[in-house]
């Protein structure tokens, strides 16, 4: 739980955020989607901030005031989500995630945020989109005073707080460690899209394998379009390996690349 001075200065700002969340749910209500999820927003660059966190809460319990004729899903299913599927969310490739997510947790629609600041402003890019097919519902800007308080928040970068708390692997391949192995590990289903489009090559994975050999931490190195991404997630739930061993003969965990091939006959 954030301190509450730093949620007030961002909640004290509420009146841009409730505007844009009555016009999103408008918008919402007119395409007929029964339910959505509000993702992290995001920025500026890539960057996953306490802010973009906060101001994703926020703007997640003003759009459920305004919901009438849908749902919004509690956020922390997200988080239930990806620990299902051992991801860890990283990088701008995250963005080819997000109907995936979406679908999961059966939200029909889904909202993103992309921050960046103008001067002393932060702006605001919402985006509401439906996780079928990824069409734009509604997007639109908003502009909110940058206080010392948000810019605190701005500086706590999330994925590099994640990393620093994850135990420093060895890496396959190197100083005497193993390189698991295949036992079962069947190809990655295509989607239509990416079949219409012949769409081939290779989504590349960074993961970390457990000395039990189980798949964690994942995360997206090299994407694919059409939905190839989550079907190379997907496929590494139905493995099976072998796990590296260290220099010792014992089995260890390894940082591995996976690369999921994607070939059309």
């Amino acid at each position: 739980m954030l301190p509450a001075f730093y949620r007030y200065s961002v909640r004290a700002q509420q009146s841009p955020l409730n505007s844009a969340a009555s016009q999103i749910a408008d918008a919402l209500s007119h395409s007929k989607r029964k339910t959505v999820v509000v993702f992290d927003f995001t920025g500026p660059g890539n960057k996953a901030t306490a802010l973009g966190q906060t101001i994703a809460d926020d703007f997640s319990a003003a759009l459920a005031k305004s919901a009438h004729h849908f749902r919004v899903l509690p956020r922390s299913q997200v988080s239930d989500v990806l620990a299902d599927y051992r991801i860890t969310i990283a990088t701008d490739n995250d963005a080819q995630l997000m109907p995936w997510l979406a679908q999961n947790l059966n939200a029909q629609a889904f909202v993103t945020g992309q921050l960046s600041l103008d001067g002393d402003a932060l702006v605001v890019a919402l985006s509401s989109d439906t996780a079928d097919d990824d069409t734009v519902i509604k997007s639109l800007q908003i502009t909110l005073p940058l206080t010392g308080d948000m810019k605190a928040l701005l500086s706590k970068d999330l994925l590099a707080n994640q990393e620093l708390n994850l135990p420093a692997y060895p890496t396959s391949d190197h100083d005497g460690y193993g390189t698991p192995a295949c036992i079962y590990c069947p190809r990655a289903d295509y989607t239509h899209e990416a079949a219409v489009h012949k769409i081939q090559g290779v989504v590349e994975l960074e993961a970390v394998i457990g000395e039990d050999a189980t798949i964690h931490h994942i995360k997206v190195v090299k994407p694919l379009p059409y939905g190839l991404t989550t079907c190379a997630i997907e496929a590494l739930a139905t493995w099976c390996l072998k796990p590296a061993l260290g220099p010792d003969g014992k089995p260890v965990a390894v940082r591995e690349i996976i690369e999921v091939a994607f070939q059309l006959f």
